[in-house]
């Protein structure tokens, strides 16, 4: 049998290639207002790649996220990707990251600061709906509604924002620091022609 996966939804993982810069661990540990989220802790401030010294890690998400739409959505017209809104997400043992997903961007991403692939998870959700329920004998990432990726320091999820996701009730015993993202884009979508043209400055 041949199989054709049409239609899948892309999680893309990178990594940042190097290991964070002093000066970068001190602006996250410099970042501790914080204010509750259903589960775990995030940082009041929502823009916290805009800090000059973060500037290298901002650049390479626009990167990652450049070559993400390049290889999976290949836009025929020039298409630049920018940041919206970033900050970071602080989830201790036994706290989690409820179930959700991004209003009004095209991608969002995950870098993570501090996470053990042993133990620390992300899992994504298929939230469409399946009118017939035929439980599988083995669960792939094909047949299943939610699949686990394993985490580790450096990591970079890049993946649409209409994807749901969440993180499960930690049992790693020192917090799990992520800094989450959202990525929107300028340019020309659409088609003149089809009159569905939009410049997006």
């Amino acid at each position: 049998m041949v199989i054709h996966e049409l239609f899948p939804t892309v999680v893309g993982e990178y990594n940042l290639g190097r290991n964070f810069s002093e000066q970068e661990k001190e602006i996250f540990r410099s970042l501790n207002e914080m204010e509750k989220n259903i589960g775990n802790l995030n940082t009041t401030n929502k823009n916290v790649l805009d800090i000059e010294d973060l500037k290298s890690l901002k650049d390479k998400i626009i990167f990652y996220s450049d070559q993400y739409i390049n290889k999976v959505i290949n836009p025929k017209n020039k298409i630049v990707p920018y940041v919206t809104q970033s900050w970071i997400n602080f989830t201790n043992v036994n706290q989690y990251h409820h179930k959700h997903n991004h209003s009004n961007s095209l991608l969002s991403g995950v870098l993570y600061i501090y996470a053990d692939s042993d133990i620390d998870r992300i899992t994504f959700h298929d939230n469409k709906y399946h009118q017939i329920n035929l439980p599988p004998k083995e669960y792939t990432s094909l047949n299943s509604s939610s699949w686990d990726l394993g985490v580790n320091t450096n990591d970079i999820f890049i993946f649409p924002s209409h994807l749901v996701h969440e993180v499960k009730t930690s049992s790693n015993q020192n917090p799990r620091i992520s800094l989450a993202f959202n990525i929107f884009i300028s340019g020309i979508i659409g088609e003149k022609n089809d009159m569905t043209e939009l410049v997006l400055k």
